[in-house]
């Protein structure tokens, strides 16, 4: 079915699904802060912007011609909006959020109620990433070219904000763990660079259907990167490992064997588990990841996500560290999901405006506190 500007888009299109769950929760979080507020069933809505009330388009028809101008191609919706239009886009590559940009826009204030919404959190979602410390420029110019391809996914996959393996979600925790693995002055002189990025254009400028099967493809492609970083480190800490074998040898043949006894762990502490060590003269601590113990289990090895080393030492060192309180043992990764970490920013973003409903007020308590979407 086409879409004509100022056709309303029919009520049973919306997805019943969209009634509960996060999205539901975040949407009137933000419709409460903005005004405005309509109810239409149990969902509460922004009125519209267009004329009479109505919108002014679609946003799948709005995306349509996104991706129509992407690869240089006329639009139906005329010069003016050309013009309007594709200065924003140049700007996806630049760690600019071009979809709060679009917002701005005649025709991003003129979307329908819902399609407003999506576009706002998925904006607010962008602002997120842009923030993560712990992902490089480089990347976070990589993810924003996808700016338009994750808001038509959004579009085509209601439950982005909801949990569960969406696919644009799992591309995104993807690209986060390889930032962990990479050189935070990743440049395109890098020999991985050439092809990460081609891997996200091909998706920016795909025409992927409602089935999102490019994300899964991207994902894949990237996961493989993953492997290839980890199997390089691995390769890279053999001689630490070695050398520290080594010292435990001679410690031995010296009758220094230290008492297990003597220097307690944390119990559960083992290869995998990570730590947080507290930085000397700053409010920061560094995660580590517990990588190597020796055979007699006297020296251990602590590396981040890089390879690099965190800590290496004894066991009486390593206890004693533990004792003071300079190192805890995590109960796991620390915020693991780069998706996570940007959706905790919209929480903590939209629970700084007026309070809302107490039931969502609640939920949205449980989300921050968790750190994760229910």
């Amino acid at each position: 079915m086409s879409f004509k500007p100022n056709q309303a888009v029919p009520p049973d299109r919306r997805d019943p699904a969209l009634q509960t769950g996060m999205f539901a929760v975040l949407a009137a979080l933000l419709v409460h802060a903005q005004g405005a507020v309509v109810r239409e069933g149990n969902m509460p809505r922004a009125a519209g912007l267009g004329v009479g009330g109505m919108p002014l388009i679609e946003g799948r028809e709005l995306l349509r011609t996104l991706g129509r101008m992407q690869v240089g191609e006329a639009t139906a919706l005329g010069f003016e909006a050309d013009a309007e239009l594709a200065p924003i886009l140049r700007e996806a590559g630049n760690v600019q959020n071009v979809l709060r940009r679009l917002r701005g826009t005649r025709l991003g204030a003129g979307l329908a109620p819902f399609d407003a919404t999506m576009l706002e959190l998925v904006a607010m979602l962008y602002d997120g990433l842009f923030e993560d410390p712990r992902l490089s420029a480089s990347l976070k110019g990589l993810v924003g070219r996808l700016q338009v391809a994750v808001f038509k996914a959004a579009l085509a996959d209601k439950t982005l904000f909801d949990g569960g393996p969406h696919p644009v979600r799992r591309l995104v925790d993807a690209i986060g763990q390889l930032g962990m693995r990479l050189p935070r002055d990743l440049s395109a002189s890098s020999a991985l660079f050439p092809v990460l990025a081609s891997t996200i254009d091909e998706l920016a400028r795909g025409n992927f259907h409602d089935d999102l099967e490019a994300f899964d493809s991207a994902r894949v492609r990237v996961e493989a990167l993953v492997a290839s970083e980890d199997a390089r480190v691995a390769a890279q800490l053999r001689a630490a490992e070695a050398e520290l074998e080594y010292v435990e040898t001679m410690a031995a043949s010296a009758s220094a064997r230290e008492d297990e006894g003597a220097w307690p762990l944390p119990p559960g502490l083992g290869t995998g588990s990570w730590i947080a060590i507290e930085e000397r003269d700053s409010r920061y601590e560094r995660h580590a990841r517990l990588h190597y113990v020796t055979p007699m289990k006297t020296r251990f090895l602590f590396v981040d996500r890089r390879g690099n080393k965190v800590f290496e030492g004894s066991r009486s060192m390593l206890a004693r560290a533990f004792r003071s309180g300079e190192a805890r043992l995590l109960d796991s990764e620390p915020d693991p999901s780069l998706f996570d970490r940007a959706l905790k920013r919209i929480v903590a973003k939209l629970r700084d405006r007026p309070a809302p409903e107490a039931p969502m007020r609640r939920r949205l308590d449980h989300l921050g506190s968790r750190g994760r979407v229910p």
